[in-house]
């Protein structure tokens, strides 16, 4: 039930704010979320001026702890959903798979408690972490690789975006959770651009990018140091949000998703 339009106080909003923030660490995100969401519409078409620091506030803990976050993605052949404990042993059955790791990310992984990491990973807000972990599922359950949004910005609109899929995953079902991923940075949360770099010598993933609209914009040479010591080159590709919704190309695979649509996050 939404509350009828009221006169508030920057300290009824600050009293607001800090029984969000303490129902958010009882582990009650979404009460939290619904008080915050009631006060934003009991402000509407208020002159909020003398509010404005605490109305910044409150828009930014409402982005923040939005539902969208969490939400499943996926159609008929494939599912993306954070991270869990339980997913711990697929997480480092993955990464000791050296070929996986030369295609995905030759990063270190997380190391100490794996499954805590992902439980943590997985309940806590992106806009706090910087990144969102998804499982890459079939909706019976069967994991077949990982899908990421990374140093998120969220006052620059950006990401970047990673994949990487077990050994014998078709590229339909691979294109067809990407793409979801696409929905979601675009449709749903309003980010303006996704970026993702490709090592050189590893070409496959920088032809499914740019099927999707990428655009090549450089070549950073000897970028990164990795194991066991050599410097590697990456290619960074960019999709805006203006190709997303101009690029007929980019809108024909996009119809090749059924996108389980979420709510838009505030902005």
């Amino acid at each position: 039930m939404h509350e009828q339009p009221v006169e508030l106080t920057p300290l009824d909003l600050q009293n607001r704010l800090q029984q969000a923030r303490q129902l958010i660490n009882d582990g009650q995100r979404e009460q939290a979320f619904a008080l915050l969401r009631n006060t934003l519409l009991a402000l509407q078409g208020q002159d909020t001026s003398h509010l404005s620091d605490p109305m910044r506030a409150l828009r930014r803990l409402t982005n923040t702890i939005h539902p969208v976050w969490w939400n499943e993605l996926g159609d008929h052949r494939v599912r993306l959903r954070r991270t869990k404990a339980e997913d711990a042993a697929f997480f480092a059955q993955l990464y000791a798979d050296d070929d996986w790791a030369r295609r995905f990310n030759r990063q270190q992984p997380w190391s100490g408690n794996l499954a805590r990491a992902l439980d943590n990973a997985g309940k806590k807000p992106p806009l706090e972490t910087g990144d969102i972990q998804w499982i890459v599922e079939t909706p019976l359950g069967q994991r077949l690789g990982l899908l990421s949004l990374s140093s998120l910005d969220w006052g620059n609109r950006k990401a970047e975006i990673s994949i990487g899929m077990v050994k014998g995953v078709s590229g339909r079902v691979t294109l067809s959770a990407f793409t979801h991923a696409l929905r979601f940075a675009f449709e749903a949360v309003n980010l303006n651009k996704l970026y993702a770099q490709v090592y050189t010598d590893n070409p496959l993933p920088r032809g499914l990018l740019q099927r999707l609209g990428f655009i090549e914009e450089g070549l950073l040479r000897d970028h990164y140091y990795l194991p066991p010591g050599q410097f590697h080159d990456v290619w960074v590709l960019g999709l805006t949000r203006k190709d997303w919704d101009s690029n007929p190309h980019v809108r024909k695979v996009a119809r090749y998703t059924d996108s389980l649509t979420p709510a838009t996050a505030t902005a």
